[in-house]
């Protein structure tokens, strides 16, 4: 989270270099992580499905289906949050994002009453 700029300086540059081998699924889910904790959760969706359509087996696919389940949430749109998440559960039963992915399909489906995003 402290060096959001610099990163964002690594990917601007890497997308400098236009579609190809610098620009794979990794860079993609950083973009996506980027915009999304730059509050752009909708930017960042486009983004996480990006990586997901162009790189349906990417090693990292787990991380990037939880990080596009915890946008799509940010951005209010949580039908297609618990289907990303419980569908990413159900494929990645031991990811290290599962815990995570969990608790954000709890957190959906039993919000705090004075609850807002």
């Amino acid at each position: 989270r402290g060096r959001i700029a610099e990163t964002q300086q690594h990917v601007t540059e890497a997308r400098r270099w236009g579609p190809g081998p610098r620009l794979d699924a990794g860079l993609l889910l950083t973009e996506g992580l980027l915009r999304g904790l730059e509050r752009r959760h909708a930017e960042a969706a486009r983004i996480l499905d990006e990586a997901l359509q162009r790189f349906p087996g990417h090693a990292e696919k787990d991380h990037v289906l939880f990080a596009l389940g915890f946008v799509l949430h940010q951005d209010r749109k949580d039908a297609r949050a618990l289907e990303v998440l419980e569908g990413m559960l159900a494929a990645y039963p031991a990811s290290a994002w599962a815990a995570a992915a969990r608790e954000q399909v709890g957190h959906i489906k039993n919000p705090q009453p004075d609850h807002e995003h």
